[in-house]
């Protein structure tokens, strides 16, 4: 992880997302589904760049984005809400306004975090704002009614929300009757698609399955991708490194690595599930039945991370540790490390228990099975954190090296092991800890017995994500490949998929490897 700085400006931050989404993904299937989201994708980013908005990101039916003043953004969430009737559905917005701090190209902060949970508890067709915003905006012509007082999720104290009900002297338009907007939906099909011809060619496609079955029996056919669904998740068979099983994830356009820079490690597999990170969510994808089962609210934090272990998932978002159930999907604060003062990154790591640093050297020792909890304050500079059976390493980006640190006293052991090139990633496992430059695209191995550097390997010219299992290390490639090391050997094995690999998983107990991916590919393209 490289050290990122950063500025500070004032401005507003808008969340949307669309209402019952899963409900009516279910209804509407894939194909229609995907028609649709593209539609809302389109009408909000007209009015985003009607408004001089920003568009930070979006995860799947939701959007993030910043603008330079408060009522700008309020004029937008309202023009979206009653623009996207036209689709059957509704969506909820949420805005606050204050400082943004801006680590590498993305927002964060205090606001950024406020804007998301105010969405959380707008409803059906509501742009909610704190009181703050709601007076700094007089004269802009907004008309506001109390929304009561609310304990808003990871944020202290109380906050007074306000709902807009009129805007330049007209009353908000309310939400669609049900009927209505389930009449609306039924008119989405993707273009071309007719609903008359698409029941005839239904009912021909059900008599040809039945009479060819035979003739394609065991033959998998391409999954259909969906329409406006840029990204997805995929199951890689360890010896082939062909894609075998896809789920399709709604994408942001843009630089997908752009909406990743902040992210240390966007997959996790394990506990019954996939878990992508997409902030302020993080998606539970069932590999199973190949879906996305939920998504999980989350902070949106300077530094992000997912991992799995201890019977439950942990993301880590800035200063605060989630722990998910992956039974109920219900996430709940594990720890809130301090916060120092400035820009700040964050680390995790897991071992025998877990770990959680602070750039400026606070290291936390939480044992998530009797809630023990340690700090101890390092000294060092920490800009990554892996553990191993015995220690726990740090990494210092600007002097280019990894330290030991014992796990009991919490203190330096030895000196800075020196790793050549950018420690951009750092993994440990069993007796060896593991180094991702991912500008030059080398993996180095160092010895957690001896604090020797044992070797290293090219594994690409533009890595982005390394995860390790089953005596392999996996790394992902922004130029379409997957890419295979023996931990023993470090021998590599080159595995095009043809499309960027943003992130990587490995389910050790299940002997599966997963893929994120920067394009929509259906199995028989892998």
């Amino acid at each position: 992880m490289q050290r990122r700085t950063g500025g500070r400006s004032l401005g507003a931050v808008l969340f949307t997302d669309i209402v019952a989404s899963t409900a009516i993904a279910a209804e509407m299937g894939n194909t229609r589904w995907g028609e649709l989201v593209s539609r809302h994708h389109r009408i909000l980013r007209r009015l985003i760049s009607r408004f001089g908005g920003h568009e930070v990101d979006t995860a799947g039916d939701g959007f993030f984005v910043t603008f330079e003043r408060p009522a700008d953004a309020i004029r937008c969430a309202v023009e979206a809400t009653e623009a996207v009737r036209g689709l059957g559905i509704e969506i909820r917005a949420g805005i606050s306004f204050g400082e943004l701090e801006t680590v590498g190209r993305k927002a964060g902060g205090l606001v950024v975090n406020t804007a998301a949970r105010v969405m959380s508890v707008a409803g059906s067709g509501e742009v909610l704002v704190p009181a703050s915003v709601r007076e700094i905006v007089p004269g802009a012509g907004f008309a506001f009614a109390e929304h009561g007082v609310h304990q808003l999720k990871g944020l202290d104290g109380e906050f007074r929300l306000f709902g807009v009900t009129g805007m330049d002297g007209r009353e908000v338009v309310p939400p669609l009757e049900e009927e209505e907007a389930a009449e609306r939906r039924r008119e989405i099909f993707p273009a071309g698609g007719r609903r008359g011809t698409r029941l005839i060619v239904a009912a021909a496609g059900v008599l040809a399955l039945v009479v060819g079955a035979w003739l394609v029996w065991g033959r998998e056919e391409p999954k259909e991708i969906p329409r406006g669904l840029r990204e997805s998740v995929a199951k890689i068979d360890v010896e082939t490194g062909r894609v075998v099983s896809t789920v399709f994830i709604g994408g942001a356009g843009g630089d997908p690595l752009e909406r990743l820079s902040f992210i240390d490690h966007p997959v996790a597999v394990g506990e019954g599930g996939v878990w992508l990170l997409r902030p302020p969510f993080v998606f539970h994808i069932d590999p199973l039945h190949e879906e996305v089962r939920s998504q999980v609210d989350v902070e949106v934090g300077q530094t992000q991370t997912v991992a799995t272990g201890f019977g439950a998932v942990w993301s880590l978002a800035g200063a605060v540790l989630y722990r998910i159930n992956p039974a109920t999907d219900e996430a709940s604060v594990a720890l809130q490390v301090p916060i120092p003062s400035g820009i700040s990154t964050f680390s995790l790591a897991l071992s025998n228990v877990i770990w959680v640093a602070t750039s400026d050297g606070t290291l936390v020792r939480l044992d998530p099975r009797t809630g023990a909890l340690d700090q101890a304050e390092t000294g060092l500079v920490v800009d990554g954190l892996a553990a191993t059976r015995d220690a726990v390493w740090v990494a210092d980006v600007l002097a280019g090296g990894v330290i030991r640190v014992d796990p009991t006293t919490l203190r330096q052991v030895g000196e800075p092991i020196e790793v050549r090139g950018n420690i951009d990633q750092i993994i440990g496992r069993g007796d060896s800890v593991w180094v991702l430059d991912k500008q030059v695209g080398t993996v180095t191995r160092i010895d957690a017995i001896s604090g020797t550097v044992e070797g290293s390997t090219r594994v690409g010219d533009d890595a982005t994500d390394m995860a390790i299992g089953e005596g392999v290390v996996w790394i992902g490639d922004r130029g379409g490949s997957l890419y295979r090391l023996n931990v023993l050997t470090l021998d590599v094995d080159e595995f095009p998929l043809g499309a960027e690999v943003l992130g990587v998983g490995v389910d050790e107990a299940a002997g599966s490897v997963w893929a994120y991916l920067g394009k929509a590919i259906s199995p028989a393209d892998g």
